[in-house]
């Protein structure tokens, strides 16, 4: 981001001090999130639409059935976007 739209520019990855600037990662519940998009309602709150596969919670190395859909609000800290689990 930046203030201009000349730049300079600074990657989420660099600012947070990580690895990548990815806001929507796998977790305990879910694999391979991916293929977004990004919309508002009403209200002017932001979502991610999303598909990603469900981890079987009889076994983490497994999964269970394919990709579904997904939906979840997107929150913004000090102005970076933050996708919760």
């Amino acid at each position: 981001r930046s203030d201009s739209a000349l730049g300079p520019f600074i990657s989420f990855g660099k600012y947070a001090a990580k690895k990548s600037s990815v806001i929507l990662e796998k977790d305990s519940n879910w694999l391979a999130p991916g293929h977004n998009s990004v919309f508002s309602d009403d209200k002017g709150n932001k979502w991610i639409a999303y598909h990603a596969i469900k981890v079987d919670p009889a076994d983490p190395k497994k999964v269970s059935g394919g990709r579904v859909m997904l939906i979840k609000r997107i929150h913004y800290k000090n102005g970076w976007p933050v996708v919760k689990n």
